[in-house]
C-alpha cells in the first residue's frame, strides 16, 4: 500500500485499538479450543423453535416482540429482555437497545475493529459483552491486547502465531484492513520499525492502520479502502445489530462470519447482504411466498444520452417527475406511475426554466401534473403549472427580480403551505420568501413574496442549497452543506449542524420525521428537533458517484428506507432485507434476481412514502429508461 497509509492518527489509533480485543475475545473463550460465545448477561432463555430463524418472522411490539411461523402463522410472543433459539442461530433481542447506550463513534470502532483485525462481522452476544466491558470502563489497550491475546491462541483460523514476525504480521493486517495481499515496502518497513521500536504493539497496529485509512475518503486514489471498511462496517451492523444473530458453535461462528465479510467489496455489499438475508430470511408471511421483484419499463420521451441532461427527480403518491434539458430549451416531463404507467405528460419551455417543484408530491390526484417553476435571464419569470387548465400562467416579468430555487409540495398544496422561493429583488443578494397569501390584481411576483425571512440574507450560496417545504406546518427545511436551517416566514428558527464535512444531498419526510441523506449516512430529524444518525447507506456512495453523485440514494416507503444497492431498512426497528427479492428462490427465480440485479446496479432510486403499492423507480441514464419495480415486502 501507498507509503500515505503510514500516516498514524493517534486518537482514532487510541479507539480503534479498544475494538481490536472485542473482536478475537468475542471469537472464543481462553481454553484450547473456540468456547461458544456466553449469552448476554442480562438476557433470560426466551422461547426455542424447531426450525431454522429463516422460516419465521420477527416483529416489534409495544410490549415486546412476536415471532410468527410464516408456514403456519403461529404466532409466540416474546419479552425484550430473553434470546430466542432457532435450530441454527440464537438471536439476541437486546443487542439493539444496548448499542444504543453507547456513543455511536464508539460503537462504530467496536464494530469496525472485528472486521479489520479478522475480516469477520461480529455476532450480536461478542459485541454486546465488548459494549458492556467499554462502560464499565475496560481502556481500549487493553482490551486490543486481549483480541491479539486470543488470535494467537487459534493460529489456525486466524493466521497469527506467537512467533511469526513482525513484517508477517503487518502482511496479515494489510490483507484484513486495506484489502492488499500485502503490504508494500515502504508501508511494510514503517509499521515492521513501529512494532520493532516498541511505539506500537501487535494488539494497538491494527488501529492504527485503520484509523489511517479512514483519512483517504474520497481520495482519488485509495478512497476504495475506506469504503470497502465501511460497507464492511454496514454489512456487520445489519448482521449483529438489527438481526441480533449469532450462530450456534464457535467453529460455525467463525467460518460463516468470514464468509460474509469476504462477500463485501468497496463498491457493494449485495452479496453480503445476500448470505444475511438467507439466515434471517425475508419476514414474508404466508401470504407473501417467495419470489423476484418484477418491473416495467418506459423510454423517457426526447431523450438523447449525448445532448439531453435530467435533474431534479421527484416522486409523488402518482409518478417521478424530471427536468429535461437540451441546450437552452427544456421540458419538465411526468410519468405516470400509479395506477398506469408509460404514459408521460411533458411541458415544454422553449426559453429554458431554471427551478421547479412540484405543487404537491403527497396526495397527487390520478394525472395530475402541477407544478411552480422559474426562469431567470434577460426575463425571469415564475409561474404554476396545471395540467387542470392546460396553461402555463405566467406572472408579469419582474427585472429586478431572480429567483433561484422553488420550494413547495404540502399536502394540500398552495395554500398550506404557500410556496417558498429563493430570490434577489433590487439586488445579488439572495433571500427566503414565502408566498404570502395576499394578492392584489397586479399579480407581480413581489405582491406574491413580500418580506425576507429574517437572517436568510446572511446564508452565504443559499441559492446551492436544497429547500424542503414542511407538509403541514408552513415552514421550510434548508439544507446546506452540513448544516440544516429551519425558516418560518418571519426568520430563522433553528439551526443544525451534522458531524464532518460532508454535504446533505437528499431529504424526505415520513410521519413528521425528516430523513437527511449525508454523505454515507443517513439521518433523522424528529419533531421536537432532535438530529441523530439512523442508517449507513452501504455500497452506494462508489457506486452512484458518476451517474447519481448526490440525489437517488435512498428514498423512503412503506415504512423503509429504501437504499440504491438492493436493500430496505425498517424505520420501526432497522430490520435490513433485500426490497429485490423474498424468500428461498428456486433456481429459476436466482436466474430472475440476477437480472433483476444488473437493472438496479448504478441507477438511483425514487420512491414516496405516501404510495401505498411498493413502487420504486430507477433511471438508467445509458438506455434512458425509468423502470418501475414492485418491491418485496
Amino acid at each position: 500500500m501507498s507509503s500515505a497509509f503510514r500516516r498514524p492518527l493517534v486518537a482514532a489509533s487510541l479507539a480503534s485499538s479498544l475494538v481490536l480485543a472485542a473482536a478475537l475475545t468475542a471469537c472464543g473463550g481462553g481454553g484450547g479450543t473456540p468456547a461458544p460465545t456466553a449469552q448476554p448477561m442480562a438476557a433470560t432463555a426466551g422461547p426455542a423453535f424447531a426450525k431454522a430463524r429463516s422460516a419465521y418472522s420477527i416483529a416489534k411490539t409495544a410490549s415486546g416482540y412476536t415471532v410468527t411461523d410464516l408456514a403456519t402463522g403461529q404466532q409466540t410472543a416474546a419479552t425484550a429482555s430473553q434470546f430466542l433459539t432457532f435450530s441454527d442461530v440464537t438471536v439476541n433481542l437486546q443487542i439493539a437497545a444496548q448499542a444504543a447506550t453507547l456513543a455511536p463513534a464508539d460503537l462504530q470502532l467496536l464494530t469496525e475493529l472485528y472486521v479489520a483485525f479478522f475480516n469477520r462481522v461480529p455476532e450480536a452476544d461478542g459485541l454486546n459483552f465488548w459494549i458492556e466491558q467499554r462502560k464499565a470502563g475496560q481502556t481500549i489497550n487493553a482490551i486490543a491486547d486481549a483480541f491479539y491475546a486470543a488470535a494467537i491462541q487459534y493460529s489456525d483460523i486466524t493466521g497469527y502465531t506467537p512467533t511469526m514476525t513482525n513484517s508477517d504480521f503487518v502482511n496479515i493486517v494489510y490483507r484484513n484492513v486495506l484489502g492488499r495481499a500485502s503490504a508494500d515496502a515502504e508501508g511494510l518497513a514503517y509499521w515492521s520499525g513501529a512494532l520493532a521500536s516498541g511505539k506500537e504493539t501487535r494488539g494497538t497496529l491494527v488501529s492504527s492502520i485503520l484509523g489511517s485509512a479512514h483519512t483517504f475518503k474520497g481520495n482519488a486514489t485509495w478512497g476504495w479502502v475506506p469504503d470497502l471498511l465501511d460497507n464492511k462496517l454496514a454489512v456487520a451492523t445489519s448482521f449483529a445489530i438489527s438481526n441480533g444473530l449469532n450462530y450456534k458453535d464457535a467453529a460455525t461462528s467463525i467460518t460463516k462470519t468470514m464468509q460474509i465479510a469476504a462477500a463485501v467489496t468497496p463498491t457493494s455489499t449485495s452479496a453480503a447482504m445476500q448470505l444475511v438475508t438467507a439466515v434471517v430470511g425475508t419476514g414474508s408471511g404466508s401470504s407473501g411466498s417467495a419470489g423476484v421483484a418484477t418491473y416495467d419499463e418506459a423510454s423517457i420521451p426526447g431523450y438523447d444520452m449525448a445532448s439531453t441532461s435530467l435533474t431534479g427527480f421527484v416522486a409523488t403518491n402518482r409518478g417521478l417527475y424530471m427536468q429535461a434539458l437540451d441546450g437552452d430549451a427544456a421540458h419538465i416531463l411526468k410519468l405516470h406511475g400509479n395506477p398506469i404507467f408509460n404514459d408521460w405528460t411533458s411541458v415544454p419551455f422553449a426559453d429554458g426554466i431554471y427551478s421547479y417543484a412540484p405543487l404537491n408530491v403527497y396526495t397527487e390526484a390520478d394525472r395530475q401534473v402541477s407544478f411552480y417553476w422559474n426562469r431567470r435571464g434577460v426575463e425571469s419569470r415564475w409561474g404554476l403549472y396545471t395540467a387542470n387548465t392546460g396553461s402555463t400562467p405566467g406572472f408579469d416579468v419582474e427585472d429586478n427580480m431572480s429567483i433561484s430555487l422553488v420550494a413547495a409540495g404540502g399536502t394540500s398544496g398552495v395554500i398550506a403551505p404557500r410556496p417558498w422561493v429563493v430570490a434577489g429583488f433590487n439586488s445579488d443578494l439572495q433571500s427566503l420568501y414565502q408566498d404570502d397569501g395576499a394578492y392584489t390584481s397586479v399579480r407581480k411576483t413581489s405582491d406574491y413574496f413580500g418580506t425576507a425571512a429574517a437572517g436568510s440574507d446572511q446564508v452565504a450560496n443559499l441559492s446551492s442549497a436544497i429547500l424542503v417545504a414542511h407538509p403541514t406546518d408552513g415552514t421550510v427545511f434548508v439544507g446546506l452543506g452540513n448544516k440544516l436551517r429551519v425558516f418560518s416566514a418571519s426568520g430563522l428558527q433553528s439551526t443544525a449542524t451534522l458531524p464532518g464535512d460532508s454535504a446533505i444531498s437528499d431529504m424526505f419526510w415520513h410521519d413528521n420525521v425528516l430523513y437527511i441523506g449525508y454523505g454515507a449516512k443517513v439521518y433523522k430529524r424528529t419533531a421536537a428537533g432532535a438530529v441523530s444518525e439512523f442508517a449507513q447507506l452501504t455500497g452506494i456512495a462508489a457506486t452512484l458517484a458518476e451517474l447519481f453523485p448526490a440525489p437517488g440514494r435512498f428514498c423512503l416507503n412503506g415504512g423503509d428506507v429504501i437504499t440504491a444497492d438492493g436493500m430496505a431498512r425498517r424505520i420501526s426497528d432497522g430490520y435490513t432485507r433485500s426490497w429485490l427479492s423474498s424468500g428461498t428462490l428456486t433456481t429459476q427465480q436466482q436466474q430472475e434476481l440476477a437480472i433483476v440485479q444488473s437493472q438496479v446496479a448504478g441507477a438511483g432510486v425514487w420512491c414516496s412514502p405516501n404510495n401505498l403499492a411498493r413502487v420504486v423507480y430507477t433511471v438508467d441514464l445509458a438506455e434512458g429508461k425509468v423502470r418501475m419495480f414492485s418491491a418485496k415486502n
